[in-house]
């Protein structure tokens, strides 16, 4: 745009001078038209690239990708310089990344299907992680999941992590302990 704007200076100023040489008869007609031509053509040039420079502005401010909740990034499924759109060609909101909330840190758990009747939602449970088998953290059971698998002979069990810590990252093996159901009901009575 810069160098376009010096050569429709040069063209404005070269018709400016073959102007005030036609008007007193030393320049031919021929001259003074491609003079207009060539200034023409580069303020048509200079609109053009105006209007690509806007375009490559409004999709500069388009191009914001804006996560619809805070978290880190766990998975990213677009690369940079990809083209993404906000709309999958299924009809269905295109991700570009995983997030997880480092703060609420939750697990599913499988729990034997002979066993899943003592397990409650608001039940406590005890954690322990593969990767720092010391550690206890404390958590609760905030989701049955109302089909068992048939394969696996389980029921799996969303188990929320009451204070978790930043070692935990999402897909880390671990153990969980469930108290008994009975404590349960001696929590809710004290609450």
């Amino acid at each position: 745009l810069g160098v376009n704007a010096a050569e429709l200076i040069r063209a404005e100023q070269a018709l400016g001078r073959i102007k005030k040489l036609a008007a007193i008869g030393s320049a031919p007609a021929k001259e003074l038209e491609r003079a207009k031509a060539d200034a023409a053509i580069a303020k048509a040039e200079q609109a053009r690239l105006q209007a690509v420079v806007d375009r490559a502005k409004w999709q500069l401010d388009h191009a914001a990708v804006r996560a619809p909740v805070d978290g880190v990034v766990f998975e990213r499924l677009a690369q940079v310089g990809e083209f993404v759109s906000p709309e999958a060609s299924d009809g269905k909101n295109a991700a570009i990344a995983t997030l997880y909330d480092p703060s609420k840190i939750q697990l599913w758990a499988d729990v034997n299907q002979r066993d899943a009747h003592r397990v409650k939602v608001g039940q406590r449970a005890e954690i322990s992680l593969d990767a720092d088998p010391g550690k206890l953290y404390a958590a609760r059971v905030i989701r049955i999941q109302p089909r068992a698998s048939l394969q696996k002979n389980t029921v799996q069990v969303k188990v929320a992590i009451e204070n978790p810590s930043p070692m935990l990252r999402p897909d880390m093996s671990a153990k969980v302990t469930f108290f008994p159901a009975d404590s349960l009901q001696a929590n809710l009575n004290e609450e």
